[in-house]
């Protein structure tokens, strides 16, 4: 369940170290994540004038946003009004649609009242009148979400040749993944929302790694794929050593990306085997395969090794999309990895942050890298890796005291497998957020007259 939960913020937009329980109290304010939202000609969105300036011109505020935006209507300031993306050279232009009613902030949709009003915002909009349309448009609303005529339709459409189940619990979650496909512009087909989706399931990764591997062995089909499943489990590290067993070390990362097929699309389209004239099969990957596997084999229900590979494949497709959802220089990297405890594979979810080269290639010398783990003695585990000029700086977040093994075992084996790799470690830092947090109080109780602290979020409007 952690490593669902971490991929649900992810999904939210929240950065894990911030939101979940495990170190949400020790980052809060020290990390303000940069909120901004893209706004595209077309778009509609339901905003509150809070300032209204000479020239036709108007502070609006978007949920926790704030834009300035040429209107052509005159409105009163502190009321709600449905705004059309009409232009934009800096300043965004926009038409206000007054024929349209404002719908409630923080009201369910079942109030009666929010049902009516939604409901007269989807026909007015000539949009399909069904339950799924009406409810992703209150979900966008609420979440303040911009989205166009056009954008709907396709996402209603989407959802209704896809055979779902129809459970009230189920509906509510695909409404989820298509907010989450819209919010971050990811394109309206049937593989992106499948692929989506699988992040909010509760299957583990590792776990279908696992039963593709050992049923690919036992019938000798598709050997290639069951090789390449073999090295990516050879190759991910074993955390099994002597004395505490549950404290894991960072992985050699690029290789495994590679293996894993997570820069797939970038091969291809460098001309990687351009002289094969299937592309693909020069480039072995595990995504490359284990599209060829379901290529070439029959789709039979309750086949359990083509269910593995199908949510493998979405897995990673998911993955490639969230780190693709980038701006700037600066890149990152979302992706679970099957890794070994013992005998057992099991997930580990694992966020990097650095610069791409131009060769595509991840930048080691100047990295971070965040590991999220569940282990069986030590339960949540964040390990925040930060490397600058090859020289390497771990702190380990958990609730649990600094283990006695770290000094006289872990931290010479540690040095040792970085030197071997030319990397040099500086510290090793063990945090307990909850005592930390703990201490906090204690200090703030001793001091009566001390006043809140406020915490500043940049705003950023691209047009």
């Amino acid at each position: 369940m952690f490593q669902t939960q971490l991929i649900k913020q992810i999904l939210q937009g929240s950065h894990p170290l911030e939101q979940n329980q495990l170190t949400s109290r020790l980052f809060q304010g020290k990390h303000p994540l940069e909120k901004s939202i893209q706004l595209n000609i077309g778009q509609l969105f339901q905003g509150k004038i809070t300032k209204i300036y000479p020239g036709s011109t108007a502070q609006l505020q978007l949920g926790g946003l704030v834009l300035t935006a040429k209107l052509e209507a005159q409105l009163e300031k502190g009321q709600q009004y449905w705004f059309r993306v009409i232009g934009g050279d800096g300043i965004p232009k926009l038409k206000v649609l007054e024929e349209l009613p404002a719908v409630p902030q923080g009201r369910s949709v079942a109030d009666a009242g929010v049902q009516a009003q939604v409901r007269t915002v989807v026909q007015q909009l000539g949009l399909p009148a069904n339950p799924m349309v009406e409810r992703l448009v209150h979900h966008l609303l609420q979440e303040n979400i911009p989205f166009s005529s056009e954008t709907i339709r396709q996402a209603g459409g989407l959802a209704a040749q896809l055979p779902l189940p129809t459970a009230a619990d189920d509906s509510v979650d695909t409404v989820q993944v298509l907010m989450h496909m819209i919010k971050k512009g990811l394109p309206l087909t049937k593989e992106t929302l499948l692929s989506i989706r699988s992040l909010h399931s509760s299957e583990s990764f590792a776990t279908n790694v696992s039963t593709l591997h050992h049923g690919l062995r036992e019938t000798g089909q598709f050997p290639q794929l069951e090789q390449q499943l073999t090295r990516i489990i050879e190759n991910s590290p074993a955390l099994t050593l002597q004395g505490d067993k549950n404290l894991p070390l960072p992985l050699p990362l690029p290789s495994l990306i590679q293996m894993l097929g997570l820069q797939h699309e970038f091969d291809i389209s460098n001309g990687h085997g351009k002289d094969n004239p299937s592309l693909a099969e020069n480039v072995k990957t595990l995504k490359s395969l284990l599209l060829q596997y379901l290529q070439t084999t029959a789709s039979t229900g309750g086949d359990q090794l083509r269910e593995s590979a199908e949510f493998i494949l979405q897995r990673l497709t998911a993955f490639q999309l969230l780190s693709s959802d980038t701006h700037g220089p600066m890149q990152q990297l979302i992706v679970q990895l099957p890794v070994s405890f013992g005998e057992t594979l099991r997930d580990v979810t694992l966020q990097w942050e650095g610069r791409r080269q131009k060769n595509g290639q991840f930048d080691e010398d100047h990295c971070r890298i965040l590991f999220y783990l569940q282990l069986e003695t030590l339960k949540e585990t964040v390990i925040d890796v930060q490397i600058q000029k090859r020289v390497v700086s771990l702190t380990i977040y958990n609730d649990s005291a600094r283990p006695r093994s770290i000094d006289n075992i872990w931290l010479p084996v540690l040095k040792q497998n970085l030197l071997s790799s030319d990397y040099h470690l500086t510290s090793v830092k063990w945090i307990q957020p909850a005592k930390q947090e703990a201490d906090k109080r204690v200090t703030k109780g001793k001091q009566p007259y001390a006043s809140p602290q406020t915490h500043y979020q940049g705003v950023d409007i691209r047009i």
